[in-house]
């Protein structure tokens, strides 16, 4: 328990120092989420990146902690694999704005990293 609760507070310290960083880093390459009106309200124009700045924190916590020498190391890559993938599909939206049936096939081979390395959600049940 500690250690999930260490890695969960490095990642969010990660990301949280990550994110300044990705947003310079967006509006450098012009990757940025412009009003439309239609869908998107927001006022000013929006720098993306913020997904690659939370992967990072992830990713960077789980090397520190090095989890794969804990857990199951099958789980571990299902785990990385799918974030990966998930990650990757939102960097290519965000820059050539994929159509949903493409963004569904990719969060669907994502679960299906997971499923195909026995993961699982398990809930805990603590009776009072």
């Amino acid at each position: 328990m500690i250690t999930s609760l260490a890695i969960a507070t490095l990642a969010f310290l990660i990301t949280l120092g990550m994110t300044p960083l990705a947003g310079m880093a967006a509006r450098r390459l012009n990757m940025m989420d412009h009003p439309d009106m239609h869908l998107k309200r927001h006022k000013q124009p929006v720098p993306y990146l913020g997904g690659a700045a939370v992967y990072l924190g992830f990713l960077l916590s789980l090397l520190t902690f090095k989890i794969w020498e804990s857990s199951s190391v099958i789980g571990v890559v299902g785990v990385v694999s799918g974030t990966t993938l998930i990650t990757l599909l939102g960097l290519i939206d965000d820059k050539a704005r994929l159509s949903p049936a493409i963004k569904f096939c990719g969060q669907a081979l994502a679960a299906g990293t997971l499923v195909a390395c026995n993961m699982h959600v398990q809930f805990i049940h603590h009776p009072l």
